[in-house]
């Protein structure tokens, strides 16, 4: 009986060291195409897709600052009347959806003097010039994420927008001719909170009115 349970053990034990030297001496497989998570790890796939989403902010020459800075307060709901010295008088402005349709500076006004009537509070999340290729030396490109606020007491964001504003300018560099919005649709559950729809439209504006304060 002993012998017998010996011969098992033995058996047992030879068995163990065939899987092992099988295990020791297999390639790794290479992960299939597309599964990229297989031979990545974690924190590693994290950082590759925070370094493709961050865009390198460039230094902007002194004739585009004044133009940034007019736009910047569009966008965050700090509107004057100086801020849209720097459109032309035809200026477009349009959005990748096709649901923004603006033609000319009293259609601009009045979009965005609607913005701030509707978000009294807009928190810059990212707002910075993006560089650009040659072929668009003419335009400037600006990297932005805001959170609009209906009231200062609430809870959290009414709407959030994330994507790129582009403006094309004028011949002489001095005004922006056409504007077009490129928001991240992609990562937002409902469409309509991703851009900037026309909220309201009056065709003409007192220049008394409270937003020009």
């Amino acid at each position: 009986m002993v012998c017998v349970l010996a011969s098992e053990l033995n058996q047992s034990i030879s068995r163990s060291s065939s899987l092992k030297d099988i295990r020791s001496t297999r390639k790794p497989t290479r992960a299939a195409a597309g599964r990229f998570e297989d031979v990545m790890s974690a924190p590693e796939i994290i950082r590759k897709h925070k370094e493709a989403s961050i865009s390198p902010e460039r230094l902007t020459e002194p004739r585009e600052e004044r133009i940034i800075e007019a736009v910047k307060e569009l966008y965050t709901c700090s509107t004057s009347k100086a801020s849209f010295n720097v459109y032309a008088h035809d200026v477009t402005l349009r959005d990748d959806a096709g649901y923004l349709s603006v033609n000319g500076l009293e259609e601009l006004r009045a979009h965005f003097v609607a913005l701030q009537r509707a978000y009294s509070i807009a928190n810059i999340i990212k707002f910075k010039a993006s560089p650009r290729s040659s072929a668009l030396s003419r335009s400037i490109i600006i990297d932005v994420e805001i959170e609009y606020l209906r009231d200062i007491d609430a809870l959290r964001p009414s709407k959030i927008v994330k994507g790129l504003v582009i403006l094309e300018l004028s011949d002489s560099q001095e005004h922006i001719a056409r504007q077009t919005e490129k928001w991240d649709h992609v990562s937002q559950k409902h469409i309509e909170d991703t851009f900037l729809l026309p909220v309201h439209r009056r065709t003409s504006l007192s220049h008394g009115d409270a937003m020009y304060a």
